[in-house]
């Protein structure tokens, strides 16, 4: 009878220290700061913004499958801001970070007020209409050699801006009217290396006499290219070819 007890005794003490364990550990864990527990990403579709308070835009989570979880930027917060950047990764209230791989549909259109773009390292999609009549915007700095897609209608009305290089991309699809009716564009650098689509209407009421560079692995490649580019409405522009491997 008395062994039982002590059993019992014994059970309940080391339930007692296993509790008091659990709750210390606990208690560690909440003391630690956000960035070193395991984070958990935002659900696709939810929006976050970023906690650094010079982060201009807000994103939208578009994929949390991968290594690092992606979103696209999809509005600036501040619609009067002139000098946009879209940035490489951005980080929530949370800790988590994510890669911004694309610029949302819509994004800036009808924007009246935004000169510069500054383009991600990461991004690969620029959306439909994503610069749409944004009649202030001259300069677009691409700093991304990940740029696969340019999307319908993504720079169409732009008619002050007046250089775009994709010379550095991996471009394979320049949609439709994505650059329709930029009146002043006079200088176009593209790698047709992987280039299979340009759409009706890419390049049309560009700069008359605008130069177009088409850096390819040979003359064969080049060529395909400027056929493509001249069906897409770039009626009387200069080709040149650089080439690259």
């Amino acid at each position: 009878s008395s062994e039982k007890v002590s059993e019992k005794e014994t059970e309940e003490k080391t339930s007692e220290k296993n509790s008091e364990k659990e709750n210390t550990e606990k208690e560690n864990t909440e003391k630690l700061p956000v960035e070193n527990q395991k984070a958990i990403p935002a659900a696709v579709g939810a929006e976050i913004v970023g906690k650094d308070t010079t982060d201009k835009g807000a994103y939208t989570v578009i994929n949390t499958d991968s290594g690092l979880p992606e979103v696209e930027y999809s509005i600036a917060k501040d619609s009067t801001e002139k000098n946009i950047e879209i940035p490489d990764t951005v980080t929530d209230a949370n800790g988590v970070t994510y890669k911004v791989t694309k610029i949302a549909e819509n994004a800036f259109g009808d924007n009246k007020m935004v000169t510069s773009i500054t383009i991600g390292e990461n991004i690969i999609e620029i959306g439909a209409n994503a610069f749409k009549n944004c009649t202030k915007l001259k300069k677009i700095i691409v700093k991304s050699s990940n740029i696969e897609k340019i999307d319908s209608g993504a720079f169409s009305g732009d008619k002050e801006l007046t250089t775009v290089d994709l010379s550095k991309s991996k471009i394979k699809s320049i949609g439709k009217n994505a650059f329709s009716g930029c009146k002043k564009l006079k200088t176009i650098k593209l790698n047709g290396n992987k280039l299979t689509n340009v759409s009706k209407g890419a390049f049309k009421n560009i700069k008359r006499k605008a130069t177009i560079t088409i850096s390819a692995k040979n003359k064969k490649t080049y060529k395909k290219i400027v056929k493509l580019i001249k069906n897409s409405g770039a009626k009387k522009v200069v080709y040149k070819y650089k080439k690259k491997k």
